[in-house]
């Protein structure tokens, strides 16, 4: 006889966000920022199921919980170094963790038969940022800017088959660390107050694959009336620590996060 299983989730989230600034003059901005956000979803279930003689009913246990946490702190410092001149400097660490446990056990009370299978997995990104932009203006229809940063990145991923020895070849670790520098400059130019095209030029180190990507720019904005403006953009743009989607969200997580390498290549 077909049984029709309902399942209750427990479900929470919650964000926490500050940040604190400080101006120790007329031309310096200091800003510390910390964010922490946690998601929880828990469906796991507990089955019985009647047969037999009494007390011979089958029980399981039935997990499928997943857990998302975030943090993230920034320290940031501007300077005004003249009407004419600005600089930011930024530095920040953040840390993405993702714990699914997708596994099931039971069995016959009394010592029957007993079975244990399914997966878990954990995925950790996480970051340390340096970062300097300049803004230089020219002239009032002229602006340059240009900066430089270096990211120190992390990545471990682990699939781990529980109990079933005959699928312990399908466990999977991936980890990696990699660095990638960059330095950018581009131009804004302003003929006239309701008209500007920003051109510019970003070129990435990543010393992973010991490869070096440039990625050029080009955005457009025209104030056609004040309460109308059309913008548009072009450009080239890699990413170094990529997002892998798993299509079927019953076999695993939704997605996770993989360092790009000699084999997942910079898109």
């Amino acid at each position: 006889r077909f049984q029709q299983q309902t399942v209750d989730p427990s479900f929470y989230f919650y964000d926490f966000n500050t940040k604190a600034t400080y101006r120790p003059t007329g031309k310096d901005v200091a800003t510390v920022s910390i964010y922490r956000g946690l998601d929880n979803l828990d469906q796991s279930q507990s089955l019985g199921i009647g047969g037999g003689a009494a007390g011979q009913g089958t029980t399981s246990s039935l997990n499928d919980l997943t857990i998302a946490k975030n943090v993230g702190i920034s320290g940031r410092w501007f300077r005004q170094w003249s009407s004419r001149f600005s600089s930011d400097a930024l530095v920040a660490s953040s840390r993405y963790e993702s714990d699914s446990d997708r596994t099931a056990s039971g069995g016959v009370p009394n010592g029957g038969a007993r079975f244990n299978f399914g997966f878990t997995e954990a995925n950790t990104v996480t970051d340390l940022t340096a970062r300097v932009d300049n803004s230089l203006d020219l002239a009032s229809w002229s602006r340059v800017e240009f900066g430089a940063w270096n990211t120190q990145s992390a990545v471990t991923y682990d699939f781990l088959i529980s109990a079933d020895t005959t699928q312990r070849g399908r466990n999977t670790t991936r980890d990696g660390n990699g660095t990638l520098s960059a330095a950018y400059a581009q131009h804004t130019w302003t003929p006239v107050p309701s008209f500007d095209l920003t051109t510019g030029v970003r070129a990435n180190r990543y010393d992973v694959t010991a490869t070096t990507c440039v990625e050029p720019r080009l955005s457009v904005g025209w104030q056609l009336t004040p309460a109308l403006r059309l913008k548009g953009a072009w450009g080239r743009y890699h990413q170094f620590v990529n997002r892998v989607e798993n299509e079927d969200v019953l076999q695993g997580s939704r997605d996770f996060w993989l360092l790009a390498d000699t084999l997942l290549k910079p898109n």
